[in-house]
């Protein structure tokens, strides 16, 4: 079952040292829980199985240290998420974003990551 997600803010950096630093603020409306979303997603893109998805080591790993006071977290997105999205034709992506809305805010940026040759993170906020 999805679930509310807090508010999301997708950026590109050059790797996980550099997106701890970004300072984004999240705005982006959300529509399901984060993780089961984006595995869909990344499964219909890439033909990825749900479970390899899920067990790819970049699949939002965090890279903010958590603690009891973090209101933000910063965690990676997969490559080939960031690859798929970068080169989906628009056929694709009408297809994607008319069941996961959140494709159409994602391939924007995963195309200026891909140009830039950096990754995909995803900013929320935990009490929004």
């Amino acid at each position: 079952m999805i679930t509310t997600m807090p508010p999301l803010a997708f950026f590109h950096a050059p790797d996980d040292s550099a997106a701890r630093l970004v300072k984004i603020h999240p705005t982006m409306p959300d529509n399901g829980a984060l993780s089961e979303v984006l595995r869909e997603l990344e499964s219909f893109l890439n033909d990825r199985s749900y479970d390899d998805v899920n067990c790819d080591d970049r699949h939002l790993a965090i890279v903010t240290k958590l603690g009891i006071y973090i209101d933000e977290y910063v965690a990676t997105l997969t490559d080939t998420l960031r690859d798929a999205l970068a080169s989906a034709d628009d056929e694709t992506l009408q297809a994607a974003t008319s069941h996961w809305p959140i494709a159409g805010e994602l391939t924007t940026v995963a195309r200026s990551a891909a140009s830039a040759g950096e990754r995909l993170y995803v900013r929320w906020a935990a009490n929004a």
